[in-house]
């Protein structure tokens, strides 16, 4: 584990806090409404300030961009 720990961090020196994906599939067939998923690092997953700044991100990336120039 010790060996795909340091792998995925480049050998623990930039650890990943969070990411934001981005579904043109899901946009495309169901709208706004879940086509963003937010991935947070496990000790962020909690806090609630987090959670709603990066809701608030997908909400104003798929606002004001045009999705279809991003991919």
């Amino acid at each position: 584990m010790k060996l795909l720990t340091r792998l995925l961090t480049n050998n623990l020196q930039n650890i990943l806090l969070f990411r934001i994906d981005f579904n043109m599939e899901l946009f495309k067939a169901k709208g706004k409404e879940g086509s963003c998923m937010c991935i947070l690092h496990p000790v962020l997953k909690d806090d609630a300030y987090i959670i709603r700044i990066m809701k608030d991100l997908c909400d104003y990336i798929r606002d004001n961009y045009n999705m279809n120039n991003v991919i």
